[in-house]
């Protein structure tokens, strides 16, 4: 019963740190279907990235920005293998997301998975080891409009729309009243995306606009949205600048600022001859004005031809949570 209340009060502590489903007539609360900053180079650019997009993690960001890959495919696959810190358990989640430019004239195309794994060891004799998962499976779709606006003949603006539908589960050990708790839903996403230069975009993504989640108990409720504005300029081709605004849903349907980010990277770029070709060094931090809470984050990726290795860090501050790695790979081709 211990372990239980436990699992409760973690999971309520989510809540508030801002990072998972908040209905006040749930009987459970999830985890990981909102904004979890996925991708190894998002998170080093402390989540300032929805403007910036330019690879298969736009698929989870801005599917608007899929329709900017023009024929290329990128694929990125992260890990983290502990995040935030739960005494004898961890928490793990394992991210992958694919894009693909236009190839065809009928849009862009792409596909996210993130799956979030919760385990609570067992402190105490008699106690019960508790297991908790989350995925949230997607498709998207992006394509540039200027030909509608009569920009077709101009390099520049570039604009496109997308959209993502979403698929919702959740599974766990846990039993309230004797039943399983675990749940099951979909949620849609839509961005715009607007590059005005090679070098310079706006963005803005509204997510889980529209949704459902469907619990064991047999109550039916909506996923809280959560709005994206963001902006990016390149000082150079290898250094560039990043600023993002989130807002999320409040209880009373209204949306309000729960975080700025600010980021910067820049690429090193070594003989083309040579195996390893780029290094790139980035960081940002992200500040929640509501709450007093800040991110550090930094990361770096050393590129090859189509391959990189990347590697994020999360330093966390005013709150009890344990900084946390990502590492992953990206590919293009």
């Amino acid at each position: 019963m211990k372990k239980k209340i436990v699992f409760f009060a973690f999971v309520i502590f989510l809540s508030a740190f801002g990072c998972v489903l908040s209905a006040a007539q749930s009987d459970f609360l999830g985890g990981a279907f909102l904004d979890s900053q996925a991708g190894t180079r998002p998170t080093g650019l402390a989540g300032a990235y929805t403007a910036i997009a330019s690879d298969g993690n736009a698929s989870w960001w801005n599917p608007a920005a899929l329709a900017m890959l023009d024929k290329k495919k990128s694929m990125s696959l992260t890990y983290v293998p502990s995040m935030l810190g739960i005494g004898e358990g961890n928490i793990s989640n394992f991210f992958a997301a694919y894009g693909q430019g236009d190839t065809g004239g009928y849009g862009a195309l792409g596909a996210s998975i993130s799956y979030t794994s919760v385990k609570f060891g067992a402190e105490f004799t008699g106690d019960t080891e508790l297991d908790w998962s989350e995925l949230t499976a997607l498709l998207s779709w992006g394509m540039q409009v200027n030909q509608y606006f009569g920009m077709i003949k101009y390099k520049y603006p570039k604009v496109s729309v997308g959209v993502n539908l979403k698929y919702l589960g959740n599974n766990s050990d846990l039993k309230v009243d004797g039943k399983t708790v675990s749940a099951s839903g979909f949620s849609a996403d839509a961005s715009v995306h607007a590059a005005f230069k090679e070098n310079l975009a706006v963005a803005f993504t509204a997510k889980d606009i529209l949704s459902q989640l469907t619990w064991s108990s047999g109550l039916a409720e909506k996923v809280p949205y959560s709005l994206r504005l963001g902006a990016y300029y390149g000082i150079t081709a290898d250094f560039l600048l990043a600023g993002e605004i989130k807002a999320d849903e409040t209880s009373k349907g209204s949306p309000e600022i729960s975080a700025y980010s600010g980021a910067v990277e820049y690429g090193f770029v070594l003989d083309r001859s040579m195996q390893v070709q780029k290094v790139v060094i980035r960081g940002g931090i992200t500040v929640d004005p509501n709450n007093d809470f800040y991110i550090i984050a930094a990361g770096a990726s050393v590129e090859m031809e189509t391959f990189s290795v990347d590697y994020a860090y999360q330093h966390y501050l005013n709150v009890m949570l344990e900084n946390t790695h990502r590492f992953g790979v990206s590919m293009t081709f």
